[in-house]
């Protein structure tokens, strides 16, 4: 008779060959914030994923946040004169493994495009060796918007698992909603796999799938039908020690569908409107990063492919046009600006960094890094940037578990471009951003 061990590494093994090799479609839960706004692709300036690597996390930060259960992070900078990112990360776990645990995790992102908070509470307990039951929910006030999960998996130990997991989302939604004229077409669910596995003593493994099913939304209480869909994937793969240098793959896609249709909820023609997006989004990256010595390293490169696809029925009507006065009960923006363009991104960086005490200090340390993005706009018609920054950080780490970093980036090719300096063009500042990392 096979061990118990040998059976939960064949059937991990055989469950890691579907995550990565599943044909599902993918995407991730949906969340009801969604339909309030069909994403505008236009806010996306040529220097935001320039500062989206400006303000990653330092490697020892990152590497620190992977090998833990529990922890508190959280991560603001500018992102142009009115938008910050703003990202923050909750996890909690009592001890999972054991015949019973608890966990809660939390991630908030905002940015330009979009703002979303997805939270999950967990309950889970083991009913055999190596077998877990999860019964999962969200966090929230409104009953219609709740949702109820449940997880199966295969379980070793934090680096070897498998699960695969359901949401019934906004389960109470035909129940509880507190606008009885809206309607759905179907109850609507999200499923997926996810795992993490090592091979021997160097090289890790993740992967996650998630996708939704499509839906059709009429809200009547709003004036409009709303329909989605998103599908998205994850893999990183990592190889190495932190002493010796650990060289890191990580690719995530997503795609998403959504609409807005005015016009069956308004007998008004210049205000029967119809704003569709098609989004297509991959971020590639291949890192080397070395911590746990005295001095940190981090270099880099990535690829950012971006296509948006719009479109718009907006009828005119002679002799009319459209006022903010006229049109209060819509969205100003999508009925009253030009519609959104296109688009067409793509982008390839390269960055590094050095991390090291400030003297002979214990806990003040100092971070100098580089950030250089080469970004093509709808390449048929469109433009093309190169931007350098260079980034100077303080680091307070209070011990291994916990820091605190303020950190600056300086425009490089904005300094060169301004050359020969006048009163009022000398622009060096390229942006900042604050950071605090707790893991327990």
């Amino acid at each position: 008779m096979k061990q118990p061990a040998f059976l939960f590494g064949q059937s991990l093994k055989l469950l890691l060959f579907l995550v990565l090799y599943s044909p599902q479609p993918l995407s991730a839960r949906f969340l009801e914030e969604d339909a309030d706004q069909i994403d505008p692709e236009e806010r996306l300036g040529l220097e935001t994923y320039n500062d989206l690597l400006s303000y990653r996390y330092p490697a020892a930060a990152w590497l620190s946040w992977d090998d833990s259960d529990s922890g508190f992070r959280a991560n603001a900078g500018s992102l142009n004169a009115n938008r910050f990112l703003y990202a923050q990360d909750i996890k909690f776990n009592t001890g999972r493994g054991s015949p019973g645990s608890f966990s809660f995790r939390q991630s908030r992102r905002e940015d330009v495009t979009s703002q979303r908070t997805e939270s999950e509470i967990r309950a889970t307990m083991m009913p055999a060796e190596a077998l877990e039951i999860s019964i999962m929910g969200d966090s929230g006030t409104f009953k219609e918007f709740g949702d109820l999960g449940l997880a199966v998996g295969l379980w070793g130990d934090r680096q070897h698992w498998i699960e695969a997991f359901y949401w019934s989302v906004d389960h109470y939604y035909n129940t509880k909603k507190s606008d009885p004229g809206d309607q759905r077409n179907r109850r609507i669910w999200s499923s997926g796999l996810r795992g993490t596995w090592r091979f021997g003593r160097d090289v890790f493994l993740y992967a996650e799938y998630e996708f939704d099913v499509p839906l059709n939304w009429d809200r009547e209480s709003k004036g409009f039908t709303y329909t989605y869909q998103r599908q998205s994937a994850t893999l990183r793969l990592q190889s190495g020690q932190k002493t010796e240098g650990i060289v890191e793959f990580a690719t995530a896609y997503e795609q998403k569908q959504e609409s807005k249709d005015w016009r069956n909820y308004d007998a008004d023609p210049l205000l029967q409107y119809k704003k569709n997006l098609a989004r297509r989004i991959s971020i590639t990256d291949l890192t080397w990063m070395k911590t746990a010595t005295e001095v940190d390293y981090e270099l880099g490169t990535a690829l950012f492919l971006r296509r948006a696809d719009y479109a718009h029925e907006l009828p005119t009507v002679p002799g009319r046009s459209r006022t903010k006065d006229s049109i209060e009960k819509k969205e100003w923006d999508d009925l009253t600006e030009a519609p959104s363009p296109n688009s067409r991104r793509v982008e390839e960086a390269v960055f590094g960094s050095m991390n090291r005490p400030l003297g002979n200090s214990r806990h003040h340390r100092i971070q100098y890094g580089f950030h250089s993005n080469y970004v093509v706009i709808d390449e048929r018609h469109g433009y093309e940037n190169f931007e350098v920054k260079t980034q100077l950080a303080w680091e307070y780490r209070y011990s291994d578990k916990a820091s605190a970093f303020i950190n600056t980036s300086w425009d490089v090719d904005q300094l060169a471009q301004d050359f020969p300096y006048r009163k009022g063009n000398f622009r060096p500042w390229g942006g900042g951003n604050m950071q605090f990392t707790a893991t327990f």
